[in-house]
């Protein structure tokens, strides 16, 4: 198989330049192995102007996952925040909820014979990335996209089993460009 996405690796991933938080925010925001804090400013919506995005990637049964929040405001002023202020002026997240592990369902229709089934061979009702995912904005040709993997159903792959690319709308919704899942293949009885 192929192994790990290495998007360090690619011209559109290095476009946003993250930093840890404490060099914006000071030591109170030191990373931790279960706690990493990055910040970058790139148009995030696609709305024409420079967002401040704070990625938080956090440990959910020992497994990391990443969520962010952005904000319409000026580095210099930001500096000034704490964690109260950072949650009044947050303009936007992905996802909504990143209290637990979160699921996004694609809007766009799958047709039922490409669809996932369960453990009861059963076609799932929807598709989508849930669970322990990661999210890596990149910028393409001025466009911000985000690539967003999981780590499959235990957190524990390094490739993940569904990809999707789409562009921010809302904390619930992205306007979806490409979407891939990883098929399972089972050696046949008697082969």
């Amino acid at each position: 198989e192929h192994g790990e996405i290495r998007y360090e690796d690619h011209e559109m991933f290095a476009a946003v330049k993250w930093q840890p938080l404490s060099n914006l925010l000071g030591g109170k925001y030191q990373n931790a192995p279960c706690e990493i804090q990055n910040a970058a400013r790139f148009d995030v919506n696609n709305d024409g102007s420079q967002d401040l995005v704070v990625k938080y990637t956090g440990c959910f049964k020992s497994r990391l996952l990443d969520w962010f929040i952005f904000l319409d405001v000026e580095e210099d002023v930001f500096k000034t925040y704490d964690d109260d202020t950072i949650e009044k002026n947050t303009v936007g997240k992905f996802p909504e909820d990143a209290t637990a592990l979160p699921t996004y369902i694609l809007k766009t229709q799958v047709p039922v014979k490409d669809r996932t089934k369960d453990k009861l061979g059963l076609t799932l009702m929807s598709e989508g990335v849930g669970g322990w995912i990661v999210i890596n904005p990149f910028v393409y040709k001025t466009t911000a996209y985000l690539a967003i993997t999981d780590r499959g159903v235990l957190g524990t792959s390094p490739h993940g089993e569904s990809f999707l690319i789409g562009k921010y709308k809302s904390p619930t919704e992205l306007d979806e460009v490409c979407y891939l899942k990883q098929t399972r293949l089972t050696k046949k009885q008697g082969r």
